[in-house]
C-alpha cells in the first residue's frame, strides 16, 4: 500500500472548519507526526490484511468473527464484519471519523475532543470512557488518520503518543509497534473535566479500520491493540473477554447506516 504524505494544507470539511483555530503551524511537529502516522498506516494495514498468526476467538454470526494473536507478547485483536449495502461506505466512514461517533455503539463512551488539526484527515484526539467491571474510567490521546486508498477502500489508523497533560501520576508510554512514536511527545494542558476526575490514562498501540467495497457488500475489518493498564492479578482470559466484547459492539454500526 502506498502511503500519501500528509501535509498541513488542503481544504477543510465543515467539522474541521469549526476547529480551524487548532491547526498546527509548527513545522517540526508536523514533520514528526507525518513520520508517526505513515508508520501507523503501514502497521495497521499489515494487521488488517494479513491473517497469519490469528486464532478465531468467537463468531457473532456466520460472517462476523473475532480473532486474536500475540506479536512480541502483545495482544492484537481483529474483528471482521460484512455490511450488505455497498452504497453506505461514505456514511460508515462519516460515523467512524466523527470524534463522538463511538457513542453510537459504545455505552461507556463519554466524550471525544479534537486537540490538534494537522489537516482535514489527520487530527490529535482526546477521548474518555466510563469504567467497566467497577473499574475507574479511562482516557487517552491518539493521532487519527483517515486515508482514502481508492474509490472503494478506506483506511483509518490510530496510535497513542506521549502527552504531558500535567495530570498527576504521569507515565511514559513505549509503543511496541510504532517506533517513531517513542521519540516524540507533546505538552498539552489537561481538560478540566479530565484533570478533576479519577480517569486513568490508557494507551493505544495501534487501532483502526480497513473497509473495502466489494460488489454489493462492504468488508469491514477493525484492529485493536490497547494497553488497558489493568491489575496484573486479572487473568489473561478475562482481559481477552473484555476486549472481544468491546470489539463486538461495532456490529451495532449496522443499525446506523
Amino acid at each position: 500500500m502506498n502511503s500519501d504524505r500528509v501535509t498541513n494544507g488542503g481544504g477543510v470539511d465543515e467539522r474541521i472548519n469549526n476547529v480551524k483555530h487548532l491547526f498546527c503551524n509548527n513545522q517540526e511537529e508536523i514533520k514528526k507526526v507525518n513520520e508517526i502516522i505513515e508508520e501507523t498506516d503501514k502497521i495497521l494495514y499489515n494487521f488488517a490484511v494479513n491473517d497469519e498468526g490469528y486464532s478465531k476467538y468467537s463468531s457473532l454470526d456466520h460472517e462476523s468473527h473475532v480473532y486474536f494473536k500475540k506479536v512480541n507478547n502483545v495482544d492484537v485483536g481483529k474483528l471482521t464484519l460484512v455490511f450488505h449495502d455497498a452504497t453506505k461506505l461514505e456514511k460508515l466512514i462519516e460515523i467512524i471519523w466523527d470524534e463522538n461517533g463511538t457513542k453510537k455503539f459504545d455505552p461507556h463512551f463519554i466524550e471525544g475532543k479534537i486537540l490538534r488539526v494537522y489537516n482535514k484527515d489527520l487530527i490529535l484526539l482526546q477521548q474518555s470512557y466510563k469504567g467497566t467491571l467497577g473499574n475507574e474510567g479511562r482516557y487517552f490521546y491518539i493521532l487519527a488518520h483517515k486515508k482514502k486508498v481508492n474509490k472503494d477502500t478506506y483506511l483509518i489508523a490510530c496510535a497513542s503518543i506521549n502527552v504531558n497533560d500535567h495530570k498527576k501520576n504521569q507515565s511514559t508510554f513505549t509503543n511496541p509497534f510504532i517506533s517513531s512514536a517513542n521519540s516524540f511527545s507533546l505538552d498539552i494542558e489537561c481538560d478540566e473535566k479530565i484533570k478533576n476526575s479519577s480517569l486513568r490514562k490508557m494507551f493505544i498501540n495501534v487501532s483502526g479500520y480497513y473497509i473495502r467495497r466489494e460488489g454489493a457488500c462492504l468488508n469491514f475489518t477493525y484492529i485493536s491493540s490497547i494497553e488497558l493498564d489493568t491489575s496484573p492479578l486479572i487473568p489473561q482470559f478475562i482481559i481477552r473477554k473484555i476486549k472481544a466484547s468491546k470489539m463486538s459492539q461495532l456490529k451495532i454500526l449496522k443499525n446506523h447506516l
